[in-house]
């Protein structure tokens, strides 16, 4: 009897280790299926000159754990789970990163599939997804590839002279962005308009500034010129494209979030992450 409890105690003993790491997987796959029940599209519904990846506002801890530098780190507990789950998962994240919309829709679609992960909350996610990539241009359904060393090493160089050079620029743009606020929009004639559009070109061409500009924010500065030069634009259109304007703006200096966009006051920095 004493040779039987001590047999049996070494087994466990020895299985311990793997028990615990099933467990850990099991709870983890847990954690992967709730989260990806809430991956769907904000906003739901395809919005103009929005590419796809802005969509994908929410951030998740199993999304964290999948990233390219976390992945030597926790590569022996990723590879005590299922196989073909870490594969569609990574992948899925891989899509993203690579703005790939057709491998991240693929992807959304298998793991809605998966029956580890798959869940009715995951299937409407998967057909949401569905609507915003289908309304998606075809330039933004190409992938941009995945950053090497190389390149992320020169956009990190690039930045701090970039932030500086944008933060002088984008103050003298600052005054031209006025006319009045959505309580009391001013309202401008034709000539006003024609004079204000006029200041902009020249802040944009004469003094450079449009080298500044990133693509979200060019394209809300094309906006604005084209509110100013129609024959007539209700002042509080006119205000709430400038104010679009401002808070791009404010993106590309880091001071706002894009996911921040529709909020009255961007939030504190210690809350951001």
């Amino acid at each position: 009897m004493p040779l039987i409890i001590a047999f049996f105690g070494a087994a466990i003993a020895a299985f311990w280790p793997w028990i615990q790491s099933l467990q850990r997987g099991r709870r983890f796959q847990r954690i992967i299926r709730r989260e990806l029940e809430e991956i769907g599209p904000r906003p739901e519904a395809p919005v103009e000159d929005k590419p796809w990846w802005d969509h994908a506002t929410r951030r998740f801890i199993h999304e964290e754990l999948f990233h390219r530098q976390s992945i030597s780190q926790n590569r022996d507990f990723l590879l005590s789970l299922d196989p073909t789950l870490i594969y569609q998962v990574s992948q899925l994240w891989i899509a993203l990163e690579k703005r790939d919309g057709r491998q991240w829709l693929h992807f959304l679609s298998a793991l809605a599939r998966n029956r580890r992960v798959g869940s009715p909350g995951l299937r409407d996610a998967h057909k949401k997804w569905e609507t915003i990539i289908g309304a998606q241009r075809a330039e933004w359904l190409t992938t941009m590839g995945t950053p090497t060393a190389f390149r992320q090493g020169a956009v990190l160089a690039r930045v701090p002279p970039l932030f500086d050079r944008r933060f002088v620029a984008y103050g003298r743009l600052l005054a031209l962005t006025d006319v009045g606020s959505a309580a009391q929009p001013r309202e401008l004639d034709l000539p006003e308009r024609s004079e204000l559009a006029d200041g902009l070109m020249a802040w944009y061409y004469e003094q450079g500034a449009g080298l500044l500009l990133s693509g979200r924010a060019f394209a809300q500065f094309q906006r604005v010129q084209d509110a100013l030069l129609a024959q007539y634009t209700e002042p509080a259109a006119l205000q709430l494209e400038f104010s679009r304007l401002r808070t791009d703006l404010k993106i590309d200096l880091g001071v706002r979030q894009v996911q921040e966009r529709d909020v009255a006051i961007g939030w504190p920095e210690e809350e951001r992450w």
